[in-house]
C-alpha cells in the first residue's frame, strides 16, 4: 500500500494533472476539468424534451421546436450539452485533432447525466464509421465515449451496427442534408439482429 501511494505521488509530481480543455490549469477536485473550463460548458438543464434532449420550455410532452417535426423513432433523448462554445470545441477536437483523450472527460459527463435522470437501457451502442475513415482517424470517437459510458454505468456496451457506405461529413451540411446522407447508411450486423427484438437501446 505505501509503495502504491509513493508511486502515485512521485506520478503527480512528475507529471501533473492538467485541464483537458485548456491542457494548462490543473482540474478542479480531481476532475479532468478546472473550475473556469467548466463554467464555460453550456449544460442542458431543466426538463428534458424525450424527442430532442434539448430543454424542454414548453408546455407540451416535447418542445416547441420537435412539435414541427417529425415523430422521432426512440422515446428517450437525452443530451449533455448544447452544440456550441466550448463543447463544440472539444468535440470537434476529440473527432478531427486526435484528441482521444477527450472520450474520458465527454464518456463521464454522459453517464453522469443519463444515471442522473434515470433512464433505463439494456446496452450502449456505437455509432460506427466507415472504414476509409476509420484508417484516417485511428479510432471512433463514438466507441471510445460509448466504452467510458459502459464502464461507470454497468451497461453493456454491443457493437450492433456496421457501416453500410460512405457518406460525406454531418458537420458541413444542413439539417434536411444530414437527414438524408444517414438513409440507409448502416445495417444490423447479422450475427445480433436478435438483439433488437427485445432490448432498449443507447445510441452513442
Amino acid at each position: 500500500m505505501k509503495e502504491h501511494a509513493l508511486i502515485k505521488k512521485a506520478v503527480d509530481i512528475f507529471f501533473p494533472a492538467i485541464c483537458y480543455a485548456c491542457r494548462e490549469n490543473p482540474p478542479e477536485n480531481s476532475r479532468t476539468l478546472c473550475a473556469s473550463c467548466r463554467e464555460k460548458l453550456p449544460f442542458i438543464e431543466g426538463n428534458l424534451c424525450p424527442a430532442c434532449g434539448g430543454v424542454n420550455d414548453g408546455i407540451f410532452l416535447i418542445c416547441p421546436k420537435c412539435l414541427k417535426e417529425e415523430p422521432r423513432p426512440w422515446k428517450n433523448a437525452c443530451a449533455v450539452m448544447n452544440y456550441d462554445g466550448k463543447a463544440m470545441e472539444l468535440i470537434k477536437n476529440l473527432k478531427y485533432n486526435k484528441a482521444s483523450f477527450l472520450a474520458r472527460l465527454l464518456g463521464e459527463m454522459a453517464a453522469e447525466k443519463w444515471m442522473k435522470n434515470k433512464i433505463h437501457a439494456d446496452c450502449v451502442v456505437p455509432i460506427p464509421l466507415h472504414w476509409t475513415r476509420m484508417l484516417k482517424r485511428g479510432y471512433n470517437q463514438s466507441e471510445l465515449v460509448a466504452s467510458v459510458f459502459s464502464k461507470i454505468t454497468g451497461i453493456p456496451m454491443l457493437k450492433l451496427l456496421k457501416r453500410s457506405k460512405m457518406t460525406p461529413k454531418q458537420a458541413f451540411l444542413s439539417r434536411e442534408q444530414r437527414k438524408k446522407n444517414l438513409s440507409a447508411a448502416f445495417n444490423i450486423a447479422k450475427k445480433k439482429i436478435y438483439y433488437f427484438k427485445i432490448r432498449r437501446y443507447i445510441a452513442s
